[in-house]
Order: C-alpha cells, then sequence, then structure tokens
C-alpha cells in the first residue's frame, strides 16, 4: 500500500482476494504454483555459485547468497 509504484512490483499469491486488491492498486500478480515452478526452472538453469557451492531448492539463505543479499534477524 505505501509503495509510489505499485506498478512495478509483482506479488506472488494464491489468495484471490489479495490478488484482486493490489491487482486493483496496478500491481503485477502471480499465483503461488506459477512462482514455484519458475523458481525452479530457474534453479535447474541457474549457473553454480561462485564459490562453487550447490544450492538446494529449499535452501532460501543459500538462494539469498547467490542474489548477494544477507539475512537479517530484524
Amino acid at each position: 500500500e505505501s509503495s509510489r509504484d505499485p506498478r512495478g512490483l509483482t506479488v506472488v499469491t494464491s489468495d484471490r482476494r489479495l490478488a484482486l486488491a493490489v491487482r486493483w492498486r496496478g500491481t503485477s500478480v502471480v499465483r503461488s504454483g506459477e512462482f514455484r515452478r519458475q523458481i525452479e526452472e530457474a534453479a535447474h538453469c541457474a549457473p553454480p555459485a561462485e564459490d562453487g557451492e550447490d544450492i538446494e531448492i529449499d535452501d532460501l539463505e543459500g538462494w539469498m547468497r547467490y542474489f548477494g543479499e544477507t539475512m537479517n534477524d530484524e
């Protein structure tokens, strides 16, 4: 709701009410199953991490490192 550019966002949800609400604001919606399919496809096509680490599909911390993010305990 507080985004200055809702058209630049994508919300991943299979909740119809939430999807309708965010579409009304101009935000894109991707259903959860479709997002998972995209992630699985990307995982199979992704180059190995620079340090040679193999990342499992459900390894959130590994994917965060792969995309240059760090996990915060906030």
